[in-house]
């Protein structure tokens, strides 16, 4: 499992690609605390080897109406 953690440099960057840019260094640095705890998150979350052998009720489609 992977242990990758969000740095400063990574949430100012994600900042600025979606034109987030009035965020201070302490907003920056909350942002941080907060993905990390996500990401953290995340990977608790169990993961099935495979999505063929994932429960059915994971799965779900609605159907479509005929035209």
């Amino acid at each position: 499992m992977s242990k990758l953690t969000w740095t400063v440099a990574d949430i100012a960057a994600f900042a600025a690609a979606n034109d987030v840019m009035w965020l201070s260094p302490a907003h920056l640095d909350r942002f941080v605390e907060r993905a990390n705890e996500t990401a953290a998150a995340g990977r608790a979350v169990p993961r099935m080897a495979s999505r063929f052998v994932e429960p059915a009720h994971v799965f779900q489609a609605r159907p479509t109406r005929a035209s």
